[in-house]
């Protein structure tokens, strides 16, 4: 089995991520009464932003994470791992890479390079 890699999103990715996004929240639509907040993220926006992060499994999106950067620090918008995939550590492999990333000191984008 191929090893889970991370890398930014692409305009190609942004169908799977927002089925993702549906798959890992929408089991709370009931119990809040109305959508989660991620669910209505303009992920194509985000994407073209560069503030979005894919790991990626056999070419299919398992997990994603939405850093939204201002002035003085990086806002983790978004972890989501589709269910899936839950248990098997991937939420925690995206936070280790943006740990690894504000690290390297390369927070002057979100688009840095990450280390997987």
């Amino acid at each position: 089995m191929p090893r889970p890699h991370i890398r930014s999103a692409t305009n190609s990715d942004v169908q799977a991520i927002t089925a993702l996004v549906d798959d890992a929240y929408g089991c709370y639509v009931e119990r809040m009464g109305r959508e989660p907040a991620p669910m209505s993220d303009d992920y194509g926006r985000l994407v073209g932003s560069g503030c979005v992060w894919v790991l990626v499994m056999d070419e299919e999106v398992g997990g994603l994470i939405v850093l939204r950067r201002e002035a003085d620090h990086v806002l983790v918008s978004n972890v989501a791992v589709g269910r899936a995939h839950q248990g098997r550590g991937f939420g925690r492999r995206l936070l280790t890479m943006l740990k690894r990333m504000l690290a390297k000191a390369a927070t002057t984008s979100c688009a840095s390079t990450p280390t997987s």
